[in-house]
């Protein structure tokens, strides 16, 4: 790949059911640690930094790793990047008034 190319990367975690070993246990402060390395360094020690947070997975009931998926991703204004959201059908179905 030519030096000038550019890729968009992200860092997330996904719905609860994906979600890496450790995450269960971790603080919200602790991934947000990760996800700030991920955009200020590089992602898993690869050359690529990640410009978004996202897509953080919300499922209906949000549960405990949600919440702290959701909270990691909103912890600090990490270098102003911008944060994705994806959403479940019962979610969806609610914001549309279902």
């Amino acid at each position: 790949m030519p030096p000038e190319t550019n890729i968009g990367a992200s860092t997330n975690w996904y719905i609860a059911s994906v979600r890496p070993r450790g995450h269960t246990e971790a603080r919200a402060e602790d991934l947000a640690e990760i996800l700030i390395e991920d955009i200020e360094v590089t992602i898993a020690r690869t050359n690529v930094r990640a410009g978004v947070i996202g897509e953080l997975g919300i499922t209906e009931p949000l549960d405990p790793r949600g919440k702290k998926g959701v909270a990691a991703g909103a912890a600090r204004n990490v270098l102003g990047v911008c944060r994705a959201f994806s959403s479940g059908p019962s979610v969806n179905d609610k914001i549309r008034g279902h």
